[in-house]
């Protein structure tokens, strides 16, 4: 029925505002209010004519219908993306309330509450812009599958270490480790400074901050692989096959690493970082490492460090589950 509002709003069909005292239509438990001149019947829109001004042509037969949220849907003649899709609304229905009752009475259970406007609209061709665009989108997916495969191989090329040379993942190679007042050589090899090292291969580049990427250096005749992504930067060493037993030897020999031990490590852990270290404990048995503190024809550096604490005392501190004097 046509009253005078009593208070301000909003036009359901026009979306203008309703001034106090305009003429509306309203009814109680309706529709939401309306200018009166808005709810006059509105001569039919052909699809043809809406069609022409929008400089597109029709990509499908039949309608469709569809809804969108609020009491103001698409106007006549609005192209719509549902999907990747686009399509040009040539009916409008009257908005309604969709309540959680009513959502739960019907079945329908989508979640989606308040007021609805429902309309139907038909497939139509994408426009010049919205091709180019499409395929600048298409071709930026092409070339980040490209990138991802060229990185993914250069991962495995860097991690793939030449015959006999041992890739040992997860050590931390130079410098000095600090355990409250105890310290000691991290590792029982001579890797030059970090500054000496020479870079001789990388993977390609790449701005994704979540994608994985690796460098290799020389260093004195060991390879260092540092690899990882944002938040997970690990380092390798890469041991020449003359210095592998070397290397294990004196490591063995700072973690105090028994056969015993080696294997059942390896029974719950194989696979994981630091299994180069006891496999070759566990194959080459205790003898290999409790002899002597230096082995004959070891490179220099390559002995088991001591750690010291205060006044130069020696210090047992626990480092990888075992116990380092």
């Amino acid at each position: 029925m046509t009253i005078r509002a009593k208070y301000a709003g909003r036009c359901a069909a026009c979306g203008g505002a309703i001034q106090i005292g305009a003429e509306i239509e309203w009814s109680r438990g309706g529709p939401p209010p309306r200018h009166t001149r808005c709810s006059q019947p509105q001569p039919p829109h052909d699809p043809e004519t809406l069609l022409a001004t929008s400089g597109r042509h029709w990509a499908a037969d039949a309608t469709e219908s569809f809804r969108r949220s609020g009491r103001q849907g698409p106007a006549l003649g609005e192209v719509v993306t549902v999907k990747a899709r686009h399509y040009l609304v040539v009916a409008r229905g009257e908005a309604y309330y969709h309540s959680e009752d009513d959502c739960e009475d019907n079945d329908c259970f989508c979640g989606r509450y308040g007021w609805i406007t429902p309309y139907r609209a038909r497939q139509v061709t994408e426009s010049p812009d919205e091709g180019a665009a499409r395929e600048a989108r298409d071709l930026a997916a092409r070339e980040e599958t490209a990138r991802a495969a060229r990185l993914t191989a250069d991962l495995a090329r860097l991690r793939t270490p030449e015959p006999g040379w041992v890739f040992y993942d997860g050590a931390t190679v130079g410098g000095e480790w600090r355990v409250g007042e105890a310290v000691g050589v991290e590792r029982p090899v001579a890797v030059p400074p970090r500054a000496e090292w020479v870079r001789v291969d990388e993977t390609e580049p790449d701005p994704t901050p979540l994608r994985e990427y690796a460098r290799l250096y020389q260093t004195g005749e060991f390879r260092v692989l540092e690899h990882g992504n944002y938040d997970d930067w690990r380092t390798a060493l890469l041991i020449p096959p003359h210095l592998v037993d070397a290397y294990f030897a004196a490591e063995a020999a700072r973690l105090r690493v028994t056969a015993d031990a080696a294997r059942a490590w390896l029974a719950n852990y194989r696979g994981c970082v630091g299994s180069p270290l006891y496999e070759w404990v566990a194959a080459h048995g205790d003898a290999a490492w409790a002899e002597p503190r230096e082995r004959p024809g070891a490179p220099p550096g390559v002995s088991r460090p001591e750690s010291r604490g205060p006044g130069g005392a020696s210090a047992r501190v626990r480092r990888h589950g075992h116990v380092v004097a």
